[in-house]
């Protein structure tokens, strides 16, 4: 198998986001934390381990299946980006981040 065949593909890896961490906190007025928030950075993280993932897998390597990886989702890059810039963090309940999901 080769890094292009990797489209053809049933991608049940991203269907599952119960390991997606949340690491970005909102505080009430006092400066407590009332709830944990999807951060870019979790959203970065968990994407790549699942890329890894698919390159051991396949038994390729990730630097040839990444550049592929990125270009077939490039909606989602293009949605995360204009999210972030709005949003610190997503609940982990959120239409935006059921967004992200179905687009990745």
């Amino acid at each position: 198998m080769e890094a292009k065949d990797v489209r053809n593909l049933p991608w049940k890896e991203v269907e599952d986001w119960s390991a997606l961490s949340k690491t970005a906190v909102e505080r009430n007025f006092l400066g407590d934390p009332i709830n944990f928030l999807v951060s870019k950075t979790d959203m970065d993280t968990f994407v790549s381990n699942i890329f890894h993932d698919i390159a051991r897998k396949l038994k390729i390597p990730f630097e040839d299946l990444k550049p592929i990886l990125e270009s077939e989702n490039k909606p989602f890059y293009v949605l995360q980006d204009s999210v972030y810039k709005i949003y610190y963090g997503l609940g982990s309940n959120s239409s935006t981040l059921r967004n992200l999901q179905k687009t990745l």
